[in-house]
């Protein structure tokens, strides 16, 4: 994410983080953010911005005007006007 005054233009910043390098080994994923430096991620490693480890399970998985849900929740009610849609993920395995 950006605005005109980082990135000068939207057609750049397509630019610039279209060329940023992404490096796959099996699960692990590192992607060299042209604003925030290397970011890396792994199935079973944390996730790093620089040298920080960034935590990633004390928040809710969603907290918006149409789900509000626990990270480790398994089953989601998505609410828009009159609307509900019920997912339920907990028949699938960890």
């Amino acid at each position: 994410m950006g605005d005109e005054t980082h990135w000068n233009s939207f057609a750049n910043f397509v630019e610039v983080v279209s060329g940023a390098r992404v490096t796959v080994d099996g699960l692990d994923v590192t992607y060299h953010s042209p604003s925030v430096g290397r970011m890396q991620f792994g199935w079973h490693g944390p996730l790093q911005v620089g040298s920080a480890e960034v935590e990633i399970l004390d928040y809710p998985r969603f907290h918006n005007p149409y789900c509000q849900a626990d990270f480790a929740a398994r089953q989601y009610t998505i609410r828009y006007g009159d609307q509900t849609y019920n997912l339920d993920f907990s028949f699938v395995n960890r």
